[in-house]
């Protein structure tokens, strides 16, 4: 009798040893109650969840080892799954968040209670880890999100604060700023964020409001340098954090961020912070570079947008100006024709020699006028089509200025203007396209002479600037007093067809083409021209390399 109870005995040691080898081998972790809440048995995964040994485990009350939270709060005792299975409460599945020294864990509880001939003696927890499984469940729901509202924003700035807000209650983190590179100033400028409703960091928000990073510093400028993530775990410990005292006092103590890409560069750095121990999770900061991608793309797809909206708006200008180029060049052809028709018909008419002399002279003056039309259209478009071949030659610049502005002496002394002029006073040759020098001079003493008023004074000035360089550069300037462009008319003033909104005191008309021809001319001889206009004063001012070490000015 004795031997067969010990063998029993021994059979149940057995047996009871591959059941707590079974037990033990499987993912679960299982822990044993009695009445009074402590452990009288846990398999190897209970032990290693709580980090504990064996011999800490058995005889420990379960809700010091165990305690859990819910959506940030600590569940009570009446809560706890333990008291919920000793008191006999309904058997129920609940996700609770247990929270280590290095790591936060999601776990599926479920508690029953034992009965023995109707007495509660204990209670069994059967705990599941579903961190992982949740965390890919919530990052696939940030990555919606995410390209949710990147799919229904307009504008970036529509879209970062929703995205700050998807990461940080996707994934538990209570802080996200957005950094971007400010031109200016060479560094990172704080330029939003999102917090938990819950709480609020006041002090390290205004802080970083107005902290300016450069290259390398603090966590967003390593990012911004290294354009790859960065991991803090204990913002404490870390040598280059600037905010590392506010965000202490505030109890921040993980912080990550990563960069938003555009062709190889960061336009835009994205940090988040918790205030719970938080170790570097790989599967995480994959999940922040498809978001940076996700961003970059979108910020790409706008940037496209808006230079298709671009250019759509220069197309609907250009349409606006050639229709406009249409109107004016239909006038400007027709009225001269229609002008000589009629003087054609007068002439026909016509008694007297006085007469006849006179619409011949209309006749005249419009077939110029027409001439000049045409010319004007076809220098144009010549020097559109880059087919103005400059011929060089050397002139005497004094002798040669003389005989250009010789016409405009008489049309000066009929308007009553004044024309002033300053040369210089050797005989300096250059060695220039005298074609397109004597354009540039003519257009733009046809230019003052026109809106200049009576009395006015125009004035040419040209001088030479020696320079230690082979080549020289003739600068031509032609100052037009009394005579005001508006502001909102010196960007166009250069543009065919354009027409200024100042007065054409002495209602010569024009095409706007001078100005275009003048710039073209400027360009094909690899000159530079400028404007200025205020106080009744115009000054353009016209720079010219020529084919010697001299240089020469013409106002």
């Amino acid at each position: 009798m004795t031997d067969n109870l010990i063998g029993l005995i021994h059979e149940l040691q057995a047996t009871l040893g591959k059941m707590e080898v079974a037990l033990g081998a499987i993912s679960e972790a299982i822990v044993w109650t009695g009445e009074d809440g402590r452990i009288q048995w846990s398999n190897a995964t209970f032990d290693q969840l709580i980090e504990r040994q064996r011999f800490d485990v058995l005889g420990a009350n379960l809700l010091d080892l165990l305690p859990l939270h819910q959506q940030g709060q600590a569940v009570s005792l009446e809560q706890h799954p333990l008291n919920q299975a000793l008191t006999g409460q309904a058997n129920q599945t609940n996700i609770y968040e247990f929270n280590q020294a290095t790591q936060r864990f999601l776990l599926d509880i479920s508690s029953t209670q034992i009965e023995f001939k109707g007495q509660q003696i204990s209670a069994v927890l059967v705990i599941r880890d579903v961190t992982a499984r949740h965390q890919l469940e919530q990052r696939r729901a940030i990555q919606f999100s995410v390209t949710r509202t990147l799919a229904q924003a307009v504008t970036l700035e529509e879209a970062i604060p929703r995205i700050l807000q998807a990461i940080c209650q996707g994934d538990g983190w209570e802080l996200g700023n957005l950094w971007q590179p400010d031109p200016q100033s060479q560094s990172l400028r704080w330029q939003m964020s999102w917090h938990h409703p819950a709480v609020d960091y006041p002090n390290f928000d205004a802080l970083s409001r107005t902290t300016l990073l450069a290259l390398g510093e603090g966590l967003p400028g390593r990012v911004w340098l290294t354009k790859q993530p960065a991991w803090i775990p204990n913002i404490m410990l870390d040598a280059n954090f600037p905010r590392a005292v506010i965000a202490i006092q505030e109890h921040l103590q993980t912080a990550i961020a990563f960069p938003i890409l555009n062709q190889g560069e960061a336009v835009g750095i994205m940090e988040f912070f918790s205030p719970t121990s938080r170790q570097p999770d790989d599967d995480f900061l994959l999940v922040m570079l498809d978001i940076g991608s996700q961003i970059s793309q979108f910020w790409q797809r706008k940037q496209a947008e808006m230079q298709i909206q671009q250019q759509l708006h220069e197309l609907e200008k250009l349409n606006q100006v050639k229709d406009e180029f249409l109107s004016t060049v239909s006038h400007e052809l027709r009225t001269p024709i229609a002008n000589m028709r009629m003087a054609i018909e007068l002439l026909k008419t016509s008694s007297t020699l006085e007469r006849r002399e006179h619409y011949l002279e209309i006749l005249r003056s419009q077939c110029l006028r027409e001439a000049s039309l045409i010319n004007d259209l076809l220098d144009l478009q010549r020097l559109d089509a880059m087919s103005y071949s400059p011929v060089h030659q050397t002139i005497v610049l004094r002798d040669w200025v003389f005989q250009v502005i010789e016409p405009f002496r008489s049309r000066v002394q009929t308007h009553q203007q004044q024309l002033q002029i300053e040369l210089p006073t050797s005989d300096l040759s250059i060695t220039i396209d005298c074609t397109g020098l004597e354009r540039i001079i003519v257009e733009l003493l046809n230019n003052a002479c026109k809106y200049t008023p009576k009395g006015g004074e125009i004035s040419l000035d040209i001088w030479s600037l020696k320079e230690a360089t082979a080549l020289a550069t003739t600068v031509v300037l032609v100052v037009s007093n009394q005579a005001t462009i508006p502001a909102m008319d010196l960007p166009h003033i250069f543009e065919k067809f354009y027409r200024a909104t100042q007065t054409d005191i002495w209602k010569q008309g024009g095409t706007g083409l001078g100005l275009a021809l003048v710039q073209k001319l400027v360009e094909q001889m690899h000159g530079t021209i400028g404007v200025e206009s205020s106080h009744d004063k115009t000054i353009f001012t016209v720079q010219l390399p020529t084919m010697r070490g001299l240089d020469v000015v013409v106002p």
